[in-house]
């Protein structure tokens, strides 16, 4: 659940992007590859990538995992 990553998680970064995605696989590389980029140009910060899975029946946490991102599950599969 998204409550028990946010209360275990530490604070050691200066920013967080959230990336809600479900069944994401044919744009979530190219997504992860531009905000790498972006990051990048902010270099004397750090950051994370969280990417929330409601529940995808693809390859989304997955490579979402190899970009070293974070992934949390989202239970509920609904828009709001």
């Amino acid at each position: 659940m998204i409550s028990d990553f946010l209360s275990s998680r530490s604070i050691d970064c200066d920013f967080s992007v959230i990336i809600p995605a479900y069944n994401e696989e044919d744009y979530l590389r190219s997504t992860l590859d531009a905000l790498r980029q972006a990051c990048k140009a902010v270099s004397p910060l750090s950051g994370e990538i969280i990417v929330v899975d409601n529940q995808s029946t693809d390859q989304t946490s997955k490579i979402a995992i190899d970009f070293d991102c974070k992934v949390v599950t989202e239970e509920i599969h609904q828009i709001a």
